[in-house]
């Protein structure tokens, strides 16, 4: 489970916010010098090698998908480190779909690991559109949360769309007030990012 993993240094990443956590909308322009860096200043170090170090941050695109009725794709996390290589996100609810950045991504990091990521996680009978890099997200409130740094993307699914790997336990699509009524039950950064899905819906 142990892999080499996309780090850029933490001081560098979070002069890209203008606060110090939390979800973060960004602009095209920023977007593009955000992306444009990240392909230019990368290191790669193991995946835990870092978990101790927040120095650098490991960054993770992270996709919200959106159907055409206004809900949102969600799903639990496995528990067992076979299937999911993480404990400490063992069993939480996740509106996310992304992982770390490998080498193999390379050398258009972010758009590669983005494609490979959501290929590898869920099946889309039907079109992807609208996808955009809709901003950035940091928190220090857990362990896991401190050494990651997220690439908040959104995308419009006009089709069906299923889990792909046994990472995923259960699945389906969402409406928002479902979502926020068992948001105690998501992990960090899904849970920060539900009181936004009304408006990331419609970008």
């Amino acid at each position: 489970l142990d892999r080499v993993v996309l780090v850029l240094d933490s001081d560098y990443l979070r002069r890209y916010r203008a606060n110090p956590e939390g979800f973060e909308p960004i602009n095209i322009e920023k977007a593009d010098k955000l992306l444009k860096e990240i392909y230019e200043r990368n290191l790669f170090h193991s995946r835990y090698d870092c978990e101790e170090d927040n120095r650098v941050l490991q960054i993770i695109p992270y996709t919200i998908l959106f159907d055409n009725n206004g809900k949102t794709f969600t799903y639990v996390r496995a528990q067992n480190i076979e299937d999911y290589g993480d404990e400490r996100l063992f069993g939480k609810f996740s509106i996310g779909v992304g992982g770390h950045i490998i080498k193999d991504d390379g050398p258009n990091y972010v758009e590669n690991c983005f494609n490979r990521e959501l290929g590898e996680e869920v099946k889309i009978k039907g079109c992807l559109k609208n996808v955009k890099l809709a901003g950035t997200l940091f928190t220090t409130e857990k362990p896991v949360d401190r050494v990651h740094f997220g690439l908040i993307y959104t995308a419009h699914v006009d089709g069906k769309i299923r889990a792909n790997e046994s990472s995923i336990t259960s699945y389906g699509m969402k409406n928002f007030s479902q979502l926020d009524k068992i948001s105690d039950r998501f992990e960090t950064w899904s849970r920060f990012l539900i009181p936004h899905l009304p408006s990331l819906s419609r970008i």
